[in-house]
């Protein structure tokens, strides 16, 4: 990928931002690490300046000499886990994890291999189904499904929604030209796009059985007639249900019937199946969504979610991450606020792990942040000074910042359920950490 990400130089005016307001050594500040602090910051003369920061005081370690990879279940709750999962993490986060790039897809695809292997089978959910790009974090994953497992009622359905009209219709012909490009088995009948209602469309497989469902609905806790927009001054692909990140100009918000994944489910006769997969993508509403699907998360049934972390986590990220021309932490500490280090406890009610998603050398890697794993250092959106560095001497924005310091933060989760066979083939194997990086660690490197 591009190392610095399409919006990656206004990711460097955070440097000057830091310190116009406060966000230097004296700013808000708690307990940090060379990795994660907010640097005093030089005065900014030049362009050149914002690609040569450097720390004002050497770096401290972030992982102790005894750092190791984890090799089996009962090793992903220890220190050294822990610390070996910090280390990759506050090296690489940016330009490993930021969310416009592809890791969902690669992890999709590692789901797909491991759940082949064990023999798993069952329904496949892209909530916010709808392409925007064709590389990317703003993909079609339900066309990723469709690539993946390909469509057969006898392996389980697929099942997307997007609430925009528009956005439906450019994912229904994209579906329409992914059936056109996938040629039947021989002596079988191709797949059948076909309308089902006004706002649905089904896939038929080739013994004539729905295989797959799109809706023209939004998802949240439960059906209601609710209003949708998308952000100030941003496309569709920013549409929410929560007011607080609506548009709310002219002719922006439109009503619309929202739907819950338990009734979905119940609707297609799949009260009792499997979930392989379940990704939402709704910009600030994901936790609604879950709150929907509490019978089936209850129940055991689904085994892997997905879902963004970012500035539309908390009403209080986003204000923070948008306020033009000043920065700030939107809140003292992770603990009192609704981000990441909450959603970990909603996650362990449910029986799930937290794990932090990117990708390196072409394949996903998680970063485990339940439990004993938990660092503050990992609420990355809490404020958007917040630094990285690879070397403890340049220093890089967790946030991508717009010239009048409007920030965009946009990390993905995996929620693992603890009892299924898919956990340790995927946080252990497919997903785990580098190799090389798990080596340099156990020859006794440390990051300092």
């Amino acid at each position: 990928m591009c190392p610095l990400h399409c919006g990656s130089t206004a990711n460097f005016f955070g440097r000057r931002a830091a310190e116009a307001s406060g966000g230097g050594e004296g700013g808000v500040e708690g307990p940090q690490t060379a990795y994660y602090k907010r640097t005093a910051l030089p005065n900014m003369s030049g362009i050149r300046s914002w690609f040569s920061t450097r720390a004002a005081a050497p770096a401290h370690r972030i992982a102790h000499p005894h750092a190791r990879c984890a090799t089996n279940t009962s090793g992903l709750q220890t220190s050294a886990t822990l610390a070996a999962y910090r280390a990759f993490f506050l090296t690489t986060a940016y330009f490993n994890f930021w969310g416009s790039n592809d890791h969902v897809a690669k992890f999709i695809a590692s789901v797909h291999s491991v759940s082949e292997a064990v023999h798993l089978r069952g329904s496949l959910i892209d909530v916010g189904a709808a392409p925007y790009n064709v590389i990317g974090g703003d993909v079609s994953h339900f066309l990723v499904y469709l690539r993946q497992w390909g469509c057969s009622a006898e392996r389980g359905l697929l099942m997307g929604f997007e609430p925009m009209q528009h956005d439906y219709m450019r994912l229904i012909r994209a579906v329409r030209q992914q059936i056109a490009k996938d040629a039947p088995l021989p002596g079988t009948a191709p797949l059948q796009l076909v309308r089902a209602g006004p706002t649905e469309h089904v896939i038929l497989d080739a013994a004539g059985a729905r295989c797959a469902s799109l809706r023209n609905h939004p998802v949240s806790d439960r059906a209601a007639n609710v209003t949708i927009a998308p952000q100030p001054h941003a496309g569709s692909n920013t549409a929410s249900l929560n007011p607080h990140y609506q548009d709310k100009g002219f002719g922006q918000t439109r009503p619309v019937r929202a739907v819950s994944v338990d009734e979905e489910l119940a609707r297609l006769g799949q009260t009792e199946g499997e979930v392989l997969v379940l990704k939402v993508d709704v910009e600030g509403h994901e936790v609604a969504v879950l709150d929907g699907a509490r019978a089936a998360l209850r129940a055991g049934r689904v085994h892997v979610v997905l879902l963004e972390y970012g500035d539309k986590m908390d009403v209080a990220i986003y204000d923070a991450m948008k306020q033009n021309y000043a920065a700030r932490a939107a809140a003292p500490t992770p603990q009192s606020i609704r981000g990441l280090h909450w959603l970990r406890g909603y996650a362990d009610d449910y029986g799930y792990d937290v794990f932090l998603l990117g990708a390196a050398r072409g394949a996903p890697v998680l970063v485990g942040v339940s439990g004993a794993l938990w660092d503050n250092d990992y609420e990355v959106c809490l404020d958007k000074r917040s630094k990285w560095s690879t070397d403890g001497q340049l220093y890089f924005n967790y946030s991508s910042w717009s010239p009048n310091w409007s920030a965009v933060c946009w990390y993905d989760l995996v929620l693992l359920r603890r009892s299924s066979p898919l956990y340790a083939p995927l946080a252990l194997d497919a997903a785990q950490l580098p190799r090389p990086f798990c080596k340099r660690l156990e020859d006794g490197w440390c990051p300092a």
